[in-house]
């Protein structure tokens, strides 16, 4: 087997284990058929030298982010830059710290992921010698992470069902007795937890 079909199997090996797809045992039988046992209670080995793996949650971020931040980046430093589009969720970063098998560089991951592993040392700290705090939005450069954009929640809803009288705010979100119907809400917190807040207030604020 040559060696880039090699690394590209360590690769696909490693992402299978970090995200629970294949058992531990089922991980080590494939290192050692790889030829990579070695690399058991270590770092993983990059698949290359000068080589950065930039992991995101796919689609069609993984074009947006080669065309807005890797490729320049690629070109400046003589770096090889992989984007693994596979997620970087809290549990698979924790899988492969305590795997010893990391291969993901740098994380698309939220910011209060990213504390709590770094408080677990399980997340670099970021060097601000090196990193360009100024070059990054005043109070979002953190200690385990920055914010690299920014996105906003709204709601949606059928024009043609609500007419004239669409819901407004999430406290109308929130009134299933003026607006009858079905919600639905992303599968994480984030945003979620600022809409109920901004419903409760204005429910408090009415008493």
């Amino acid at each position: 087997m040559n060696s880039n079909l090699t690394n590209e199997c360590l690769d696909l090996l490693h992402t299978q284990h970090a995200t629970g797809r294949i058992d531990r045992r089922t991980f080590l039988a494939g290192l050692v058929f790889l030829g990579a046992a070695s690399t058991i209670g270590g770092k993983f080995a990059r698949a290359a030298e000068k080589q950065l793996v930039v992991t995101n949650w796919g689609g069609d971020a993984v074009d947006a982010f080669e065309k807005a931040l890797t490729s320049s980046y690629a070109s400046e430093h003589a770096v090889e830059v992989k984007i693994n589009g596979s997620g970087p969720t809290k549990g698979a970063m924790k899988a492969q710290f305590e795997s010893g098998a990391v291969s993901w560089d740098v994380c698309d991951a939220d910011p209060g992921a990213t504390k709590s592993l770094g408080e677990l040392g399980m997340v670099e700290p970021i060097d601000y010698t090196v990193v360009e705090r100024d070059a990054v939005q005043p109070g979002f450069a953190y200690e385990f992470s920055v914010a690299n954009y920014f996105l906003s929640y709204v709601i949606a809803y059928d024009a043609k069902k609500f007419g004239d009288n669409p819901p407004k705010s999430w406290a109308d979100f929130w009134d299933v007795e003026k607006f009858p119907g079905k919600r639905s809400l992303y599968k994480w917190m984030s945003g979620c937890m600022e809409a109920a807040r901004r419903w409760f207030w204005a429910a408090a604020g009415s008493r």
